[in-house]
């Protein structure tokens, strides 16, 4: 499969200074010593898809810049990149690769009071253009920028009078690239504004994740198998509705808050708990559930899957609370959680697998994060490895609870399963059919 979009392999990189933007956002939590990176999965990522090779090539660039972010404004997740800095330092310097940090030294209160200055400013440039080679130098989070997103438009221009984008204009000797799908669907400065800076080439990280989408969307080998859960209800609904109105998946099985809410399309009564749940994570109630009643009307009874029992347990997720109900005995006044599919839906959902030969998942089955909700999302996942390992099926897993949940699984299967990083990214592609959904997409340039 041919995509049309200029790999950043082809670019000539030979002593320039390549601009790109990654995706190192992460689970953190606060220490003593300030944050700390709970999971690196999507720095690896890049490190051993992109950075590393990058610099292995044979006429190499001469340094490079990343531009990250960390967090949402307002929330305690959107801190400095520091310690995202010093996993890389450390890691890129077995390899003969050095890191720098413009602020490295400065306390966190320090750049938070810089704001928009410890983004793009004077200083920031002459670290740049000071960079020696082999060096890979990470810019401070893009989100202390006020004009990260604060800009509304669709085009680069847009953004060109952007601090960020002003800045980096004034390097000499530039290649700019996205490496991050997962910020691809992102109308910003350090995503569309990079295509005002010269060509926008797609990196390594955003090209294997096009290929392995346009895969799953255009030709899928039958029986293709659609699995969705998670909570992001109002986007997997339009994802089931574009796989089914198309023909392209022959079957859908639903789990999490998604299966849960076509079981009250179907007159199922839930709990008062899961009400409570369902209504927060969804736009407009109502709405939602007018869409889900008429998914199941059109196609219900021959091509979607819902739960047929729960699992139900305490908030504390207590491995040994676990208890299963069929789901049309769901008592409305009973006070703990359905966290989980149960296990006669579990068979019936592996039996759906086994046929498959395609296989695109997004979102867990429950809140796998609690040991008494794992069960049925590792199952599902198991069996969808086997079916990669065994029968060679095509097996795309996307969103990132899904990703992480991969952790559950003995390293050989998930080297089976083709894992895409981002989570409201492939959900906005799963609901159009088409990767060029994405503004980042819409930006790079063409062969």
């Amino acid at each position: 499969m041919t995509v049309p979009y200029m790999a950043l392999k082809e670019a000539d990189l030979a002593g320039k200074t390549l601009i790109m933007r990654v995706d190192f956002n992460s689970p953190v939590e606060e220490a003593r010593e300030g944050s700390v990176l709970r999971d690196t999965t999507r720095i690896d990522d890049h490190l051993d898809t992109s950075i590393m090779p990058l610099f292995e090539l044979p006429r190499p660039p001469r340094n490079i810049v990343l531009l990250a972010h960390q967090g949402r404004p307002g929330r305690n997740d959107c801190t400095t990149l520091l310690p995202h800095f010093v996993y890389c330092r450390d890691k890129l310097r077995s390899k003969g690769i050095e890191t720098a940090y413009v602020w490295e030294g400065a306390d966190s209160a320090t750049i938070r009071q810089l704001g928009e200055e410890a983004v793009a400013s004077d200083a920031v440039l002459t670290r740049i253009r000071s960079l020696p080679e082999r060096t890979v130098l990470m810019l401070e989070n893009v989100r202390f920028s006020e004009a990260e997103s604060r800009v509304q438009g669709d085009q680069p221009a847009a953004f060109a009078d952007t601090p960020l984008i002003r800045m980096l204009a004034e390097v000499d000797n530039r290649v700019v690239a996205l490496d991050g799908f997962s910020v691809g669907h992102r109308a910003q400065a350090s995503v569309v504004g990079l295509a005002a800076l010269g060509p926008l080439y797609a990196g390594p990280v955003v090209m294997r994740e096009i290929e392995q989408l346009s895969r799953a969307l255009e030709s899928p080998k039958a029986p293709m198998l659609l699995i969705v859960g998670g909570a992001k209800v109002d986007d997997s609904l339009s994802s089931m509705q574009y796989f089914l109105e198309q023909g392209k998946a022959d079957t859908v099985i639903t789990g999490g808050l998604v299966g849960l809410v076509l079981l009250q399309a179907q007159g199922i009564q839930l709990n008062e708990q899961t009400e409570t749940n369902i209504g927060a994570a969804t736009r407009d109630l109502p709405q939602t559930l007018a869409k889900a009643r008429a998914l199941m009307d059109d196609f219900g009874g021959d091509k979607i899957r819902v739960p047929v029992d729960v699992a139900l347990g305490p908030r504390q997720g207590a491995a040994v609370e676990r208890a299963e109900l069929t789901a049309s005995r769901i008592d409305r006044s009973d006070p703990r959680h359905i966290g989980d599919i149960g296990l006669q839906t579990i068979t019936r959902y592996t039996c759906e697998i086994a046929q498959a030969n395609t296989l695109v998942m997004n979102g867990p089955m429950g809140r796998y994060e609690w040991p008494c909700f794992a069960h049925g999302n590792e199952e599902i996942l198991r069996y969808a490895a086997y079916a990669a390992q065994a029968r060679d099926a095509h097996v795309l897993v996307g969103g990132g609870d899904t990703g992480a949940s991969l952790g559950a699984l003995p390293t050989e299967l998930v080297g089976h399963i083709k894992v895409c990083s981002s989570g409201k990214a492939f959900l906005e592609v799963l609901a159009t059919g088409t990767v060029e959904s994405l503004i980042g997409v819409r930006m790079l340039a063409r062969r």
